[in-house]
């Protein structure tokens, strides 16, 4: 193997090198843009979930009265 032989293997490792990079970097913004998003609909259903026990608790207390 000759050290030109050598240098075109360096170089199409340090090609591929670059793609798996690039690759890498994408998953994790795709990774970080799906847990602010499920973060974000984890809040909503909260306070949904919060809102509905006190619905539930105010028709509790309006249905004693009755």
């Amino acid at each position: 193997m000759t050290s030109e032989d050598i240098q075109k293997q360096l170089d199409i490792l340090e090609e591929k090198r670059n793609a798996l990079a690039s690759l890498n970097e994408r998953k994790v913004s795709e990774s970080n843009a799906l847990l602010k998003s499920l973060q974000s609909s984890s809040a909503r259903l909260k306070s949904t979930s919060e809102v509905d026990t006190a619905n539930v608790q105010k028709l509790k207390r309006n249905s004693s009265r009755a």
